[in-house]
């Protein structure tokens, strides 16, 4: 993958968009909300699933 001419671009894509990028058999993003016990947000955590190392 890191040879299409747009790679650089789209990883720089994907991490402003605030998503980590981890290794695994399938391809899926997750997107997690994390609150406390009032329903208040504290963090949002993004993950891109990836087969290869992207």
């Amino acid at each position: 993958m890191e040879q299409h001419p747009q790679y650089e671009e789209t990883i720089k894509q994907i991490k402003a968009a605030g998503f980590e990028i981890r290794i695994s058999n399938d391809a899926c993003a997750e997107v997690k909300e994390v609150v406390d016990l009032n329903g208040n947000v504290l963090r949002v955590e993004k993950v891109l699933y990836s087969p290869s190392d992207i």
